[in-house]
């Protein structure tokens, strides 16, 4: 592949020109241990920090979440106070330090002094030391300060390993923590302070003024959230908890499991209703057979008149009389005397006569 090629595409993320004098040695190399010895001059340990991550930044950006809001001049007012405050604060703290090493850096120190109590140490007679810890076994050159798990050279901070060897030879760790960590560096970084300035009213007239950009109205609510990333873990609300661990319960048939989307009952219900469903349809689709009331025959036809359909009636019924219909049932022919007859009365001339 064409290294200018490659070199355009790393220039997009690395800059500066002693990368570029680097990887150009590493290009015009004509043996593999030339190669490799140009490859350890880009991957240098000169850095002395462990920071991997880009916590810096977002702690910034969440305290500027409310400034961002603002219009472009009173936006850059907020955060100049924020960070006048900020150098203040950090200057202050550092002039408590109990030692000469930060306190972030003093606690690393101790884990890893710690952990060198777990280390099995042999020396060479020399200043040569080969420190095994758990699985891994590493050598140690106190004279060139380095260790071959590579942590001491890229962090500033000695290693268990390392730390281990110099318990070896009584010496303190602290002393060859990386200067990058000293008091004398930290309030260097925070010697530069912003000076206060006057209110708008006092401002310099005649320079024009700085308008904002044209905003283009995007559908829905303005979003003031960033966009998490999917493994990232979310912020608990108070008194909440989260669903992450639980397991769901089926309301249908109460078993652990699965819900009622899922559940088996509901697929054998389902498939009783189909058959269910099927069995009235075949019903209905076979020939109507005669229903009996009684000693009367009713039969039922589909057949209609023509001209005598009307809206939603489907079919015609007739009604077949039996050959034996019982007779009719007279008032006569009754067993009771419905015949009036009055109440006995003593004055009653018919009645005397009777």
């Amino acid at each position: 592949m064409c290294a200018r090629h490659i070199y355009a595409n790393w220039f997009k993320k690395w800059k500066g020109m002693n990368r570029k004098i680097q990887f150009w040695n590493c290009v015009r190399a004509t043996f593999v241990e030339d190669f490799d010895l140009q490859i350890q001059g880009i991957f240098k340990g000169t850095s002395k920090c462990d920071v991997v991550d880009n916590n810096m930044a977002e702690a910034f950006n969440g305290c500027i979440v409310e400034a961002r809001a603002k219009p472009i001049i009173s936006m850059l007012e907020q955060i100049r106070i924020m960070v006048m405050s900020r150098m203040t604060v950090k200057r202050n703290w550092a002039e408590k330090w109990r030692t000469n090493i930060s306190p972030r850096a003093l606690e690393k120190l101790e884990r890893n002094m710690n952990t060198s109590t777990q280390c099995r140490l042999v020396w060479n007679g020399d200043g040569g030391f080969e420190v095994t810890h758990l699985d891994n076994q590493h050598t140690i050159d106190l004279k060139k300060l380095s260790c071959t798990c590579r942590e001491w050279e890229l962090t500033g901070i000695p290693c268990c390993h390392a730390i281990c060897a110099m318990f070896h030879d009584s010496k303190s760790p602290e002393d060859y923590v990386s200067e990058w960590y000293n008091k004398e560096k930290y309030m260097a970084t925070y010697k530069h302070v912003l000076q206060p300035v006057r209110g708008k009213k006092f401002w310099p007239k005649g320079l024009p003024p700085i308008l904002p950009p044209t905003v283009k109205v995007q559908p829905g609510r303005p979003k003031k959230k960033r966009t998490k990333a999917k493994d990232e873990p979310k912020k608990m609300k108070v008194g909440k908890f989260t669903k992450a661990g639980a397991r769901m319960r089926c309301s249908k048939c109460r078993t652990l499991g699965h819900n009622i989307q899922n559940c088996p009952q509901k697929s054998t219900n389902v498939a009783s209703s189909q058959v269910h469903t099927n069995e009235t349809v075949n019903r209905a689709s076979q020939p109507h057979e005669p229903i009996s009331i009684g000693q009367t025959h009713v039969t039922k036809s589909t057949t209609v008149p023509s001209g005598s359909q009307k809206s939603g009636l489907g079919f015609q019924t007739t009604v077949t009389p039996p050959t034996n219909a019982p007779k009719k049932i007279r008032a006569s022919t009754s067993q009771f005397d419905h015949t009036w007859k009055a109440s006995p009365n003593q004055n009653d001339p018919v009645r005397r006569k009777e």
